[in-house]
């Protein structure tokens, strides 16, 4: 939750960098997070009125790039002292976040006798085709 508000946070702060460098007339485009407020001191130039502006946002920003990588490590050390968040990450396209998330809302995967049981508890159900004796349970319903 913590990282997820400062990340929403850091986004905010560069969307206010580019509105205000799109009025000044210049384009920031798309430039990494690590060289992002590099980027805008070169497109800010010698101008002192924007970098007036500009240099206490950068200064901000820096901060909590600093902080978000703190959490981030907090985050990935939590996963690696869970057996469960290691072995979940195995999946492709499973994260340290997503692994955490899991581990955190099926806290205890004894309790379900099958697999399909966990999508039930977390109020998805399986959509069903049933004709005659054709009974075929398929994908997650939305």
């Amino acid at each position: 939750m913590a990282r997820r508000t400062v990340l929403n946070e850091i986004r905010s702060i560069e969307n206010a960098v580019r509105a205000f460098l799109r009025e000044a007339g210049a384009k920031l485009g798309t430039p990494s997070r690590a060289t992002f407020a590099e980027r805008v001191r070169q497109l800010v130039g010698t101008d002192a009125r924007a970098m007036g502006l500009v240099e206490p946002l950068l200064r901000i920003l820096a901060t909590m790039l600093e902080q978000f990588a703190r959490l981030t490590k907090q985050v990935l050390d939590l996963v690696r002292k869970e057996e469960t968040c290691r072995h979940l990450m195995g999946v492709p396209g499973v994260g340290p976040i997503t692994a955490l998330a899991f581990r955190a809302t099926i806290d205890r995967p004894d309790r379900f006798k099958r697999s399909r049981d966990v999508g039930a508890h977390l109020g998805l159900t399986p959509a069903r085709y049933q004709s005659g004796e054709t009974d075929i349970q398929g994908k997650i319903s939305r």
